[in-house]
């Protein structure tokens, strides 16, 4: 590949390197051609943009996405609007105001850059279901899954899992959706569950590189409230769900419902052992670790608890408190975007705005997109070669689902 260099320095500089830049490259000549598309490399790549953690916002009102950069520890950076498609996004740094608790409002955020999909929204938009290792998965028509790459633009269409309907039962309750990957066979799954009043989920899952949707039996949980997707750690994908008990439709109680993407496990897993009763909860993911948000309607405040060793309910510590009186105004729950290394953290709340919180100075600042009206939806991602069209099946045995109620992960 170069008469100066050996070809371990040049892959391990390319792996570095932004994945508009590698993509430059592509027409270069024949060899760079072919370690941009090796599998080790993409892998690689993937690697070191997980552990630089620079990862991007994409903002929808169901029809219009926009991507907002976000790469500085102290600081965080906005992708400009460019005339020219191929041209790569720039940034700049936003200082923070002085504190105050009238919640200014950033309206830096009008110069966040416009995504164009590459596949139609259809006529009441799409609906994300998780993402992945740089791909994002959507609902867009009724019968149909869509896999994107909106770094390269890729994307592959699946037919969406049809329902099954259980016998005597009609009335849909709520949907919910998994995405991830199994690390150990290189292979990326999705569940889908759909709930059923005074039944539970029906559950079909999706291995890509194939078009089958195999049904599983029926997850004796429900749903309440938040996104259609899961929040996805450590390989597993994770929802606040209700089980379903004996004598009532949903016993009240909440718990936290996984989805291991390997096994094709279900498991209830421990909360914080120190938990009061909270009004919401919510799930995000805390660099890289299961966060729970809890409303305490005692303290009104806000709890954010980690789970710092995955599994072991004594990992649980409660790491910051915001109390509502002072510093958010009105909502029902938040839940966690993205937390930054200098601590401060980017919040939605379910009247859909977003909020930049400092938990040094005990203050926020909301975030304004003027391109979109009041509601919107976001996500992160991070910049990857992963291609959906190039996802190949590894042949293994499927492992049967297990129902745990019961016990620690």
């Amino acid at each position: 590949m170069s008469r100066h260099y050996p070809e371990e320095i040049i892959v391990n500089i390319f792996s570095r390197l932004p994945v508009k830049s590698i993509k430059r490259f592509n027409c270069v000549c024949k060899p760079w051609l072919k370690l941009f598309s090796d599998p080790k490399f993409v892998k690689l790549c993937l690697k070191h943009a997980l552990k630089n953690s620079n990862f991007k916002i994409l903002a929808s009102d169901l029809k219009r996405f926009y991507s907002l950069v976000f790469g500085l520890p102290l600081s965080f950076t906005i992708g400009s609007s460019s005339s020219s498609s191929s041209a790569s996004l720039s940034s700049f740094s936003l200082a923070l105001p002085a504190l105050s608790f009238s919640m200014p409002m950033l309206p830096i955020l009008d110069s966040a850059t416009k995504v164009n999909l590459p596949f139609g929204t259809g006529k009441y938009g799409i609906n994300l279901l998780g993402t992945c290792n740089g791909l994002l998965s959507f609902l867009g028509t009724p019968d149909t899954v869509c896999f994107w790459n909106p770094t390269t633009n890729e994307y592959k269409r699946v037919p969406s899992a049809s329902i099954e309907r259980p016998e005597g039962l009609g009335m849909i309750r709520s949907l919910r959706y998994g995405f991830g990957h199994d690390s150990e066979n290189d292979v990326y799954k999705m569940a889908s569950l759909v709930d059923f009043c005074d039944y539970g989920c029906t559950v079909k899952v999706l291995t890509l590189g194939t078009e089958e949707w195999r049904l599983k039996p029926h997850v004796p949980y429900g749903f309440q409230h938040g996104h259609l997707y899961g929040v996805l750690v450590n390989e597993a994908v994770h929802w606040v769900a209700n089980p379903l008990s004996a004598t009532l439709p949903y016993d009240g109680h909440r718990i936290i419902l996984s989805f291991d993407v390997k096994n094709e496990m279900f498991k209830e897993v421990a909360q914080p052992q120190n938990l009061n009763e909270p009004t919401h909860i919510t799930l995000g993911e805390f660099g890289r670790k299961l966060c729970l948000v809890d409303h305490d309607c005692h303290t009104v405040s806000v709890n954010f608890w980690v789970m710092n060793e995955y599994g072991r309910s004594e990992s649980w510590t409660r790491q910051i408190i915001i109390s509502l009186h002072t510093v958010i105004p009105s909502f029902k729950y938040v839940i966690p975007v993205q937390r930054f290394r200098n601590g401060e953290i980017i919040l939605e709340t379910d009247n859909g705005t977003l909020i930049l919180y400092d938990p040094k100075e005990e203050n926020c600042r909301e975030l304004n997109i003027r391109k979109f009206n009041k509601h919107f939806e976001v996500t992160t991602y991070v910049e990857s070669l992963v291609s959906p069209k190039q996802i190949t099946l590894v042949k293994q045995e499927q492992a049967g689902m297990v129902i745990e109620t019961k016990g620690e992960v």
